[in-house]
């Protein structure tokens, strides 16, 4: 752990670098940037300037060739005398050939101060004026000037005439030389093929990169490590570009002289902030040690040594604050170490004289304290023994109790606890018959360890509610029985009365009503005579190799017309050579009824239902969607209870039923050896899925 003063000058000096950072990063390039734009927003304006002057020289030029030609005609003298008027006008004209096509005679005529240029016209290359189809240009290098040669072609005399006129270039130039931003901007006037004038000390590759760029474009180009900002702007009048070539470090000179200096000035910052913080952090870090060696005993739970007084005025207080916290804590040790004895007391005593039977053991097996009620059951058995010295209890540690347990696992960093859960008959010392225990057998280990640190064994004894449960069952079972004599007979008599024609339409109706009621009841009694003997395990169970393809098929088929009534749909399309299951044709038929009857009646007109099948390696799997009203979490906790019916939904509620129906089909389904879960959202509505197990192959049962 840094000490403070550390961490003041780590802190200064991490925000001084942060902030260069930030501002050499971050903030020169966006200024640096909007400096760039707002100089290349002037330069732009001045080299569209440049570009007109050089369009109005060009466009004179081609003004004055223009003037000319027609001239021509009016005789030599006449035209000579023309030329030399507009030689004075433009001092730039340096002279003019005439080229006929049917002759060899050349008229030329020449300003006395060009009387040197003299030219090969026809083997130069010419780039053809814009807009113009009788005008091209080209430039010819003559000793230290650049001469123009304009190419008209034109026709005298109905006699073709091409006429080359030549205009020193010098006077424009010098116009653009003057035009500079520095010694190390540039500029560059030229055409597709040839640089004209070139001004600056620039990189070939610099003036190549200009021509490639597109025309009234301002772009970047790096050169190396140097990077150019280049303008180029085409000419209107003439078929050549004038393209400025600014280095960055022109543009943006200024401000980074002015970035450097304040990296100079945060560099100084830092050191004087370091100064500073040492001399200040050496005044506020005495104390502070001195209140932390104070403060050494309290870490250890030692309450009792005051915390002393500094000297540094603004600690002070921090240092009075403590003292009173310690004396608090101090009384409030002495107070809770009370409530700690009086509470394991109290808990204590509630354990030793609850009615459950509780005994907790160390990693070992050995019992370290039981309470009242268990002592009474181990009658005989000293306390200091162990769980395995108890017949009824070993059964539960080895896994040998009847009833398969629930087991529930929890673990945080350091430790995991297991609970197991079930229901035994558990025979103890002194007991001669077999007690009904529901038990938890809760371990709990570290978390990376596998021997128990110790454990907690609880038992409730639960033979007089099994006892009461027996007689409930017997009760109901004799009041089913003594109920279906006497519908039986109300039945038959029921019909026998319909059979007399003698009776009215009403009379007849009445009966009629008496007989579906009573069919009503006796499907009831049957139904419920059915489950207990499925419970009791009287009934029998004809397990064959069941094509449960079949009866999926045959019950929908069966169910057509309630299917038709409320309009729904039934989607089954089941894989190609689905194994057969081990199962009862005619309870499974009994189980496809009940959920395709609930699939039905659960729900709105208008809907689909989705049965699907499949298998895994040693099951067969079926499910029911039915898309329908859904059931509450709540009601999900009893639907496979007997004569529970689900209320939380309106619609559900009005529909008839006796509540046998799935609890009937649960105990077919584990008959089968198999299992029924449900899922319910209201996307799907309820979705029952049924796996039982596979036929062996070979018919092996």
């Amino acid at each position: 752990m840094l000490s403070l003063r550390v961490q003041i000058i780590a802190a200064g000096i991490i925000l001084v670098l942060s902030s260069t950072l930030i501002f050499w990063f971050l903030i020169r390039p966006a200024i640096s940037e909007s400096v760039i734009s707002e100089r290349m927003t002037v330069i732009s304006q001045l080299h569209r300037n440049f570009v007109a002057r050089c369009d109005a020289w060009f466009l004179n030029s081609q003004v004055v060739t223009d003037a000319l030609l027609p001239l021509l005609g009016d005789g030599q003298v006449a035209y000579e005398q023309a030329f030399g008027l507009s030689a004075s006008i433009h001092p730039d004209l340096a002279g003019q050939d005439v080229y006929p096509d049917e002759s060899d005679d050349v008229l030329s005529v020449r300003n006395n101060r060009y009387s040197d240029v003299n030219p090969d016209p026809i083997n130069l290359t010419y780039l053809p004026v814009p807009g113009r189809e009788d005008q091209a240009l080209s430039v010819v290098h003559q000793g230290n000037s650049r001469i123009l040669v304009i190419r008209t072609i034109g026709s005298m005399d109905r006699v073709g005439i091409t006429v080359y006129t030549y205009f020193d270039m010098n006077s424009m130039i010098r116009v653009l030389a003057g035009y500079r931003l520095g010694t190390e901007a540039g500029m560059v006037l030229s055409g597709s093929k040839e640089v004209i004038f070139r001004a600056g000390e620039l990189p070939d590759s610099l003036v190549l990169a200009g021509a490639t760029y597109q025309l009234d474009e301002i772009a970047p180009v790096s050169i190396g490590q140097d990077v150019y900002y280049l303008v180029n702007g085409s000419l209107s009048s003439a078929p050549y570009r004038l393209t400025l070539m600014i280095p960055q470090t022109v543009l943006t000179g200024p401000v980074e002289t002015l970035f450097r200096w304040i990296v100079v000035i945060l560099v100084v910052m830092i050191g004087l902030s370091v100064v500073a913080v040492l001399i200040f952090s050496n005044t506020i870090t005495r104390p502070v040690h001195q209140l932390v060696r104070s403060l050494t005993p309290i870490r250890s739970f030692d309450f009792s040594k005051p915390v002393h007084p500094v000297r540094l005025p603004d600690l002070r207080p921090i240092s009075e604050s403590l003292e009173s916290m310690r004396v608090a804590l101090y009384e409030y040790d002495l107070l809770k170490t009370r409530q700690l004895i009086l509470a394991e007391s109290r808990n204590q005593f509630m354990i030793n004289y609850i009615d459950d039977l509780l005994v907790f053991g160390d990693e070992e097996g050995r019992f370290r304290f039981m309470n009242n009620r268990m002592k009474e059951w181990l009658a005989g058995n000293p306390e200091t023994g162990s769980i395995g010295d108890i017949p009824g209890l070993v059964s539960i540690l080895t896994g040998s109790a009847a009833g398969e347990p629930l087991t529930v696992a929890h673990s945080d960093e350091a430790f995991r606890i297991t609970i197991e859960k079930s229901e035994s008959n558990l025979v103890f010392p002194g007991k001669p018959d077999k007690e009904v225990f529901s038990w938890q057998f809760i371990t709990i280990a570290e978390r990376e360890g596998q021997t128990p640190l110790g454990y907690l064994l609880l038992l409730h004894d639960m033979t007089l509610d099994r006892q009461v449960e027996e007689v409930k069952r017997d009760m109901m079972s004799i009041m089913v029985h003594e109920l279906r004599n006497p519908i039986t007979s109300i039945m038959g008599f029921t019909q026998l009365m319909m059979d007399d024609k003698s009776l009215s339409t009403e009379n007849k109706a009445w009966l009629d009503i008496m007989l579906t009621a009573s069919q009503k009841l006796a499907s009831l009694i049957n139904r419920f005579l059915d489950v207990q003997r499925l419970e009791s395990g009287r009934m029998e169970v004809d397990l064959v190799d069941a094509d449960l393809v079949y009866v999926w098929s045959e019950t929908i088929r069966s169910f057509t017309p309630q299917l038709q009534e409320k309009q729904l749909t039934v989607t089954f399309q089941p894989p190609a050579g689905l194994s057969k299951a081990r199962a009862d044709y005619v309870l499974m038929g009994e189980v496809v009824q009940n959920l395709l009857s609930n699939a039905i009646k659960y729900g709105d007109p208008g809907r689909n239902i989705l049965v699907s099948m499949g298998e895994s390696a040693d099951q067969i799997l079926m499910s029911v969607t039915d898309f329908g009203y859904g059931i509450s979490p709540a009601d999900q906790q009893k639907l496979f209870t007997k004569f529970y019916r689900v209320r939380s939904h309106p619609k559900a509620a009005q529909q008839v039923g006796t509540g046998l129906g799935l609890a009937y089909v649960k105990e077919i389904i584990s008959r089968h050896h198999g299992s029924i879960t449900l899922e319910s959202t209201p996307e799907i509505g309820c979705r029952f899925t049924i796996r039982i197990p596979k036929a062996k192959p070979g018919g092996a049962t």
